[in-house]
């Protein structure tokens, strides 16, 4: 559940489902902007308003709910000297989950956007490698199509893709496990996350879903 991100989620939600019901936001400005926002709040990441020293805001935390989740899950599992997926969407998730594995003395390994063929291939050749617990962070737009992770067999989703395709082709990473593999999604109770969430389980468009019935975004919602 949301607790130190809650104020900011609720505030964000509550008036975009006003402007949705409004008429002010349409599906294409929902898709431009504001639903990403949201994903980042229940992330614990929001963007400031603009200023003369950042024109565009900037991204700042404000929770680490799905970090202490993370980290409650992910102990366990090392000490029975399992590898782990970690997929996350935004790179600020990304550099907090490495952050949080560094203080847990996990060999860690990404595969991210920008990265050198080099740099990507020794992260996944190291990550299949390597014996003990490891851990490999990825952008699933960036590590989808063609990596094979079959040494590992649990797969997180810290934030999910909005794209179907990079989803589905991101589970089959581990899909050669030899074992049953197992998935784990970090999801904020009532929020964006689970529309997006059943948008991919049904290869739904979620923008569309949202436009419908907007009330959705919030937690309170029955």
């Amino acid at each position: 559940d949301l607790e130190e991100s809650a104020e900011v989620y609720d505030q964000m939600a509550e008036e975009m489902v006003a402007k949705i019901r409004s008429g002010e936001y349409t599906e294409a400005s929902i898709r431009l902007v504001q639903n990403l926002r949201l994903q980042q709040i229940t992330s614990g990441i929001a963007r400031t308003e603009p200023s003369p020293d950042y024109p565009d805001g900037r991204l700042v935390r404000i929770g680490k709910e799905k970090l202490r989740a993370l980290e409650d899950l992910v102990e366990d599992w090392y000490e029975q000297e399992e590898k782990l997926v970690i997929c996350a969407r935004f790179r600020a998730d990304i550099q907090s989950i490495a952050a949080l594995h560094s203080k847990l003395k996990i060999p860690t390994y990404q595969v991210i956007g920008g990265q050198k063929r080099e740099e990507r291939t020794r992260n996944i050749s190291g990550f299949r490698e390597r014996s003990g617990p490891a851990v490999i962070i990825c952008n699933p737009q960036a590590a989808s199509m063609g990596v094979d992770m079959r040494t590992a067999s649990m797969m997180v989703y810290y934030s999910l893709t909005s794209s179907f395709v990079d989803y589905t082709q991101m589970r089959d990473r581990i899909a050669l496990s030899g074992k049953a593999n197992r998935y784990y999604f970090l999801e904020a109770t009532g929020t964006y996350d689970r529309i997006l969430y059943e948008s991919l389980q049904q290869d739904k468009d979620v923008v569309k879903m949202i436009h419908d019935s907007p009330e959705r975004l919030l937690r309170n919602f029955k």
